[in-house]
């Protein structure tokens, strides 16, 4: 059984307890229109129209009108390559640093073969756990997918098979951890830049 509740005139009136296996062809259409006077959603709305500039109780219609101008501005500014992100570090940490999105993939499109640019050599940390945080802090940055020997190459030192070895094993170990994605042939960090779980090889 599932019980509902909803605000009417600012009391709280409780329904009838509904059985799911026996409700009613409407029973879903009423779980999705929310009550738009509801007290907890008109500070909400208000506070949204402040953020936009716009006077709070707009009729409907001007609303929508504004929203689509709004939504054709953003779509031209992200056509031309300006995005605004909420949380540019966390969304496109490339991005962020140079103003510019990257190119998704489409469906059934080729990811690029694999040519990693590293932010500068790095040294290699000699404990284990300093390893894969910074095998971890390597990855987002990255323009493209990098295999264990190109991540070898841009700490300071000589890239050993050891060392080849260990970052893959790193690498396996983030992956389980959900804190890099193997894309095809290469190693993606998770934080914001995974290219949308792009087809594996």
């Amino acid at each position: 059984m599932i019980d509902f509740a909803s605000y009417k005139d600012g009391k709280l009136v409780k329904w009838p307890a509904v059985n799911p296996s026996k409700k009613s062809p409407h029973f879903s259409l009423l779980c999705l229109q929310p009550n738009f006077s509801h007290p907890v959603t008109t500070p909400i709305d208000a506070a949204v129209a402040e953020a936009y500039g716009w006077l709070a109780g707009l009729p409907e219609g001007e609303i929508l009108e504004r929203l689509v101008r709004l939504n054709a501005g953003r779509a031209a500014e992200e056509a031309a390559g300006h995005i605004r992100w909420l949380r540019p570090a966390y969304q496109s940490p490339g991005a962020a640093k140079s103003g510019i999105q990257g190119k998704l993939l489409e469906l059934g499109e080729e990811l690029p073969a694999p040519e990693a640019t590293p932010p500068g050599k790095r040294s290699w940390p000699d404990a284990l756990p300093a390893q894969a945080a910074a095998l971890r802090d390597l990855l987002p940055p990255l323009d493209a997918p990098a295999d264990a020997a190109a991540l070898s190459a841009a700490f300071e030192g000589k890239p050993t098979p050891k060392r080849k070895a260990d970052i893959q094993r790193l690498l396996e170990t983030l992956a389980a951890l959900g804190q890099a994605e193997e894309v095809r042939e290469g190693w993606w960090g998770r934080a914001g830049t995974c290219l949308f779980n792009a087809r594996r090889g």
